[in-house]
């Protein structure tokens, strides 16, 4: 893009040199044969066009526009007085008088064909007998051909500049999607170190606890049977205890309470709160629900997976539709999404696809994935082997 814009401003300025030199055509061949002031006036004109061409485009408003062309106006009058064949060389001044209010800003429309029609009109009068009726005619087709030229070149910069924003919203999301990988390396490390905490503060301290009183109990057996007895039963205490915060971090790595399709709906309702992606759940008239636990986890991770790599990798995605049902002892699910995706499914396959695959085969499932309009997966585990490991 910077490239294409680079040539569009190399061309502008090669065009604008080349113009440059056309008026020193007209006055060397005037050198002997006119005098001084006439030259000057002629060289009057010959600035006032450079003055136009080399304009830089932010003065191309008619607020700039408007005291150039009073300036040409009277410019051209006084010298009808001094040299009455002026006017030819002034009709280089409205040429460029003409390009400019062609190529001003599109607010300024209407003030720009006021101009261009008053300068016609001065033009006329100022030539009254003489043939200035090309001038004006030329200048008229002029104001045509580079107002066209100007809204198409208005309208490639603005493709040039709509591509530039395009390249850079796929930068930035490139980024977002860095970003979100990074907070959910973040999450998990946060997750990890809360688990260590738990089993260092909780377990780590019971199972310590119980090594000491185990050290001390082989002593106490022989000297205090009592004491000894106390201690076993402080021990079992301890230990069940441990048990106790075992299966509280254990339910904790677990989905929520009610797995199966209450738990579902829960995950659907709290996605749809917190991002911007509309979640679809469709659910057959023969789903009950009512299923082995390992089957439970499966389903639901799977729709949890599906959802977390749809928010993480979809491009353009707005919407993901999950339909749950089941037949013939079997649960049957298909999820997908309208997200913009290129290339082999293969390669989109990443660690939680990977497990979701491992988990449902391991239940005697099957699971596939394509492309088409979106990210689709397609999954059928037996009800009967879902009671097997998740």
């Amino acid at each position: 893009m910077q490239m294409k814009m680079e040539m569009i401003g190399l061309r502008r300025y090669f065009w604008q040199g080349l113009l440059t030199l056309v008026p020193l055509f007209l006055i060397i061949p005037l050198i002997g044969k006119r005098n001084f002031a006439e030259i000057g006036i002629i060289f009057c004109f010959v600035v006032f066009f450079w003055v136009c061409l080399w304009l830089p485009r932010r003065y191309f408003e008619i607020r700039y526009l408007l005291p150039l062309a009073v300036v040409l106006f009277v410019g051209s009058g006084l010298a009808m007085l001094y040299m009455p064949d002026a006017l030819g060389y002034a009709a280089i001044g409205y040429w460029t008088l003409m390009v400019l209010l062609g190529r001003s800003s599109n607010r300024d429309f209407k003030w720009s064909l006021g101009t261009a029609i008053v300068a016609v009109c001065w033009y006329l009068v100022l030539s009254r007998d003489e043939p200035g009726l090309v001038g004006v005619l030329s200048a008229v087709g002029m104001l045509a051909v580079f107002s066209s030229a100007n809204l198409r070149a208005k309208r490639n910069e603005d493709f040039v500049r709509i591509q530039e924003a395009y390249a850079k919203l796929q930068e930035l999301h490139a980024e977002l999607q860095v970003a979100q990988e990074e907070a959910m390396k973040y999450a998990a490390l946060t997750e990890r170190n809360r688990l260590a905490h738990d089993i260092h503060d909780g377990i780590g301290h019971r199972l310590t606890s119980m090594v000491v009183q185990l050290q001390m109990l082989a002593k106490m057996i022989p000297v205090d049977t009592a004491k000894a007895v106390k201690t076993t039963e402080n021990l079992i205490g301890v230990a069940k205890t441990g048990l106790q915060e075992t299966r509280q971090l254990v339910h904790s790595w677990a989905p929520p309470d009610g797995l199966g399709m209450q738990a579902i709906r829960g995950l659907v309702y709290e996605t749809e709160q917190q991002t911007q992606l509309r979640v679809v759940l469709e659910e057959g008239g023969t789903v009950s629900g009512d299923w082995p636990s390992a089957l439970d986890v499966a389903v639901y991770r799977m729709v949890q997976e599906a959802i977390t790599n749809t928010l993480k990798h979809g491009l353009q995605v707005t919407e993901m539709v999950i339909r749950i049902g089941q037949e013939s002892g079997r649960v049957t699910v298909q999820i997908r999404d309208n997200g913009k995706l290129e290339g082999e499914v293969e390669n989109k396959i990443g660690f939680g696809l990977r497990a979701m695959t491992e988990r449902v085969e391991a239940l005697g499932g099957t699971i596939r994935f394509h492309i088409r309009d979106g990210f689709v997966m397609d999954a059928e585990i037996p009800i009967e082997k879902g009671a097997g490991k998740a």
